[in-house]
């Protein structure tokens, strides 16, 4: 079983599908008794999420998320396998570890982060971070919806960022405004062919 940080579960029997080609909580005209709805599929979920280890961390008081500490994937769907993420040790990162992320498979792959956001409002958001390339960063309500991890899926823009020096440092991004609390994808987007993203932390300071 796989769930994605959006929240998509994708369940494959090993023994028949070694390869991991057809999840058994697709639903398709032709199996509508497979999918989701099948009883026995909802006792091995779940049972197989009492093992997962996906959790949402607090910021600190002035709203800062260690990025290592979030849930976080990168872009992967059919064409832009080839993206990675993985944590890096970086001796100026403000707990001495990066999220670093190759994103390698062409302008719009991209490094996305979840956040669970308490009230409703206004907020400044910001990034330690270092970049070899422009990006441009997006936010949406998580919504258990596939499709939502598609490179090119709609979200709402809240600014641009620009190479500056070598290392990592604190930059402004803009602002976003959530008429709902809960999960938000924070996702940052390559306009550039490859480059490697390194990212410390993550801030949501409400105005």
């Amino acid at each position: 079983m796989t769930r994605f940080a959006t929240g998509e579960t994708e369940l494959y029997h090993l023994d028949s599908d070694p390869h991991e080609f057809t999840n058994l909580l697709a639903l398709h005209s032709s199996q509508s008794d497979e999918g989701a709805d099948n009883p026995e599929y909802k006792g091995v979920i779940a049972k197989l999420s009492e093992h997962l280890s996906l959790r949402q961390s607090e910021p600190d008081a002035e709203g800062w998320w260690e990025a290592e500490d979030l849930p976080h994937q990168s872009s992967s769907d059919f064409g832009q396998r080839g993206n990675f993420h993985y944590p890096k040790p970086q001796a100026e990162a403000s707990q001495g570890n990066v999220v670093c992320a190759d994103l390698n498979k062409g302008a719009g792959s991209y490094i996305e982060f979840v956040v669970d956001v308490p009230t409703t409002g206004t907020y400044s958001l910001g990034a330690t971070l270092s970049l070899e390339g422009s990006s441009t960063v997006l936010v949406d309500d998580v919504r258990d919806d596939a499709s939502q991890a598609d490179t090119g899926y709609p979200m709402k823009t809240v600014g641009k960022i620009e190479p500056g020096s070598d290392g990592l440092e604190d930059v402004s991004i803009g602002t976003v405004t959530f008429d709902q609390p809960g999960l938000k994808l924070i996702r940052v987007v390559s306009n550039v062919p490859k480059q490697r993203l390194q990212i410390d932390r993550l801030q949501l300071s409400i105005l």
